[in-house]
């Protein structure tokens, strides 16, 4: 889940698959955002990881058909040398639906 406000808050609760043991990982993370340009930046004021709390997440955008993409690199989860791609689907109001796909992409 992906919530901007007009307040200039953010919230973000992530959780992916480990294809290597099966087992989900979740985060959760909060700040403050600024958007310049083609990136959105997160600044985290509060994680479930302690080692992002202080520091500014970059994300590249790209907004096609209605599926707004996040660019991440390094990976929070896949070490220094990796990308992610985050696609998010807005939820239709009243319905409760939505939807996100994360990829984790090797670097070149």
């Amino acid at each position: 889940m992906l919530l901007y406000g007009t307040d200039g808050y953010m919230s973000a609760i992530i959780s992916i698959i480990d294809k290597t043991g099966g087992k989900p990982k979740h985060l959760a993370y909060c700040g403050p955002f600024e958007v310049e340009h083609d990136r959105v930046i997160h600044r985290v004021d509060m994680s479930s990881e302690a080692q992002l709390v202080g520091q500014a997440q970059t994300r590249l955008t790209v907004l096609n058909d209605g599926i707004l993409t996040l660019t991440s690199s390094p990976s929070i989860y896949g070490g220094i040398k990796s990308k992610a791609l985050l696609s998010w689907k807005r939820t239709k109001p009243g319905t409760g639906k939505s939807s996100s796909v994360i990829k984790r992409l090797p670097t070149s």
